[in-house]
């Protein structure tokens, strides 16, 4: 409970100290929320593509595995059928 009310009072306090910064750097309340906002979109963005790209390299490498994989099996049968066996 006492925890709640430390952050209830630090809330209140960085609330009141809003304008004082704003002021300090020269932006409106209107300014400073739109730079915000711009701020979270792109790094949004960032995280999103950073996510997406990291999902298509593994699945891509583990393609390449796949083919890689399937690749010496058929040279293996190739080799086998020269050799004249089988392996079906």
């Amino acid at each position: 409970m006492a925890s709640f009310k430390v952050k209830l009072v630090l809330y209140f306090l960085l609330l009141s100290l809003l304008p004082v910064a704003a002021a300090f750097w020269g932006f409106s309340t209107v300014d400073d929320q739109r730079l915000a906002g711009l701020i979270m979109k792109i790094g949004g963005g960032l995280l999103l593509w950073l996510v997406i790209a990291v999902i298509f390299f593994r699945w891509a490498g583990e393609e390449d595995r796949r083919i890689a994989a399937r690749r010496q099996w058929q040279d293996l049968d190739r080799e086998l059928s020269r050799m004249g066996t089988t392996t079906s």
